[in-house]
Protein backbone atom coordinates (compact mmCIF):
# COMPACT_ATOMS: atom_id res chain seq x y z
CA UNK A 1 0.00 0.00 0.00
CA UNK A 2 2.83 2.40 0.87
CA UNK A 3 4.70 1.56 -2.32
CA UNK A 4 1.53 2.14 -4.32
CA UNK A 5 1.17 5.62 -2.83
CA UNK A 6 4.76 6.44 -3.74
CA UNK A 7 4.40 5.01 -7.24
CA UNK A 8 3.15 8.18 -8.85
CA UNK A 9 -0.10 9.88 -9.83
CA UNK A 10 -3.49 8.28 -9.36
CA UNK A 11 -4.93 5.72 -11.75
CA UNK A 12 -6.73 8.51 -13.59
CA UNK A 13 -3.44 9.69 -15.16
CA UNK A 14 -2.56 8.35 -18.58
CA UNK A 15 0.56 7.96 -20.70
CA UNK A 16 4.13 8.05 -19.45
CA UNK A 17 3.18 10.15 -16.41
CA UNK A 18 0.81 7.53 -15.04
CA UNK A 19 3.24 6.16 -12.45
CA UNK A 20 3.77 2.48 -11.73
CA UNK A 21 1.29 -0.22 -12.55
CA UNK A 22 0.31 -2.94 -10.08
CA UNK A 23 2.41 -5.36 -12.16
CA UNK A 24 5.50 -3.16 -11.85
CA UNK A 25 4.98 -2.73 -8.10
CA UNK A 26 4.74 -6.51 -7.73
CA UNK A 27 7.91 -6.90 -9.79
CA UNK A 28 9.77 -4.52 -7.45
CA UNK A 29 8.50 -6.27 -4.32
CA UNK A 30 9.40 -9.70 -5.74
CA UNK A 31 12.80 -8.60 -7.09
CA UNK A 32 15.69 -11.10 -7.29
CA UNK A 33 17.06 -12.21 -3.93
CA UNK A 34 19.96 -10.08 -2.76
CA UNK A 35 19.18 -7.16 -5.06
CA UNK A 36 18.70 -3.85 -3.32
CA UNK A 37 15.29 -2.28 -4.11
CA UNK A 38 16.69 1.14 -5.17
CA UNK A 39 19.26 -0.56 -7.42
CA UNK A 40 16.53 -2.71 -8.96
CA UNK A 41 14.35 0.35 -9.63
CA UNK A 42 17.25 2.15 -11.31
CA UNK A 43 17.96 -0.97 -13.37
CA UNK A 44 14.31 -1.04 -14.49
CA UNK A 45 14.47 2.69 -15.23
CA UNK A 46 17.45 2.10 -17.49
CA UNK A 47 15.61 -0.71 -19.28
CA UNK A 48 12.61 1.58 -19.80
CA UNK A 49 14.91 4.21 -21.25
CA UNK A 50 16.30 1.64 -23.70
CA UNK A 51 12.78 0.50 -24.57
CA UNK A 52 11.78 4.05 -25.48
CA UNK A 53 13.99 3.64 -28.52
CA UNK A 54 13.93 6.46 -30.99
CA UNK A 55 10.95 8.21 -29.43
CA UNK A 56 13.36 10.60 -27.72
CA UNK A 57 16.02 12.66 -29.46
CA UNK A 58 19.65 11.77 -28.78
CA UNK A 59 20.41 14.82 -26.65
CA UNK A 60 17.55 14.10 -24.23
CA UNK A 61 18.40 10.41 -24.15
CA UNK A 62 22.03 11.13 -23.22
CA UNK A 63 20.84 13.57 -20.54
CA UNK A 64 18.48 10.96 -19.06
CA UNK A 65 21.24 8.34 -19.09
CA UNK A 66 23.59 10.81 -17.40
CA UNK A 67 20.99 11.55 -14.69
CA UNK A 68 20.48 7.84 -13.99
CA UNK A 69 24.25 7.35 -13.77
CA UNK A 70 24.55 10.29 -11.35
CA UNK A 71 21.74 8.85 -9.24
CA UNK A 72 23.53 5.50 -9.06
CA UNK A 73 26.79 7.20 -8.08
CA UNK A 74 25.06 9.32 -5.42
CA UNK A 75 23.34 6.23 -4.03
CA UNK A 76 26.73 4.50 -3.80
CA UNK A 77 28.13 7.49 -1.92
CA UNK A 78 25.24 7.35 0.55
CA UNK A 79 25.83 3.64 1.07
CA UNK A 80 29.52 4.34 1.80
CA UNK A 81 28.56 6.96 4.39
CA UNK A 82 26.03 4.58 5.94
CA UNK A 83 28.61 1.78 6.14
CA UNK A 84 31.24 3.97 7.81
CA UNK A 85 31.52 2.99 11.48
CA UNK A 86 31.02 5.70 14.10
CA UNK A 87 33.84 5.75 16.68
CA UNK A 88 32.81 4.55 20.15
CA UNK A 89 34.00 7.80 21.76
CA UNK A 90 31.59 9.81 19.59
CA UNK A 91 28.61 7.67 20.51
CA UNK A 92 29.43 7.79 24.22
CA UNK A 93 29.92 11.56 24.12
CA UNK A 94 26.63 12.04 22.27
CA UNK A 95 24.73 9.81 24.70
CA UNK A 96 26.13 11.68 27.72
CA UNK A 97 25.37 15.07 26.18
CA UNK A 98 21.77 14.05 25.42
CA UNK A 99 21.32 12.65 28.92
CA UNK A 100 22.49 15.90 30.54
CA UNK A 101 20.48 18.04 28.13
CA UNK A 102 17.27 16.08 28.74
CA UNK A 103 17.93 16.12 32.49
CA UNK A 104 18.26 19.93 32.53
CA UNK A 105 15.51 20.66 29.99
CA UNK A 106 12.65 20.82 32.55
CA UNK A 107 14.59 23.33 34.64
CA UNK A 108 15.17 25.51 31.58
CA UNK A 109 11.50 25.37 30.54
CA UNK A 110 10.13 26.03 34.03
CA UNK A 111 10.26 29.80 33.65
CA UNK A 112 8.51 29.94 30.27
CA UNK A 113 5.88 27.27 30.98
CA UNK A 114 5.08 28.37 34.51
Amino acid sequence: EGLGAAAGPADTATGLGSGLTEEEITEIVERPVGMNAPHFVLHRLRLKLEAMGFGVNDQRRVLMEYNITRLINDMGSCENIFATPIPLGYTKHTARFLYVWLLLLPAALEGSLG
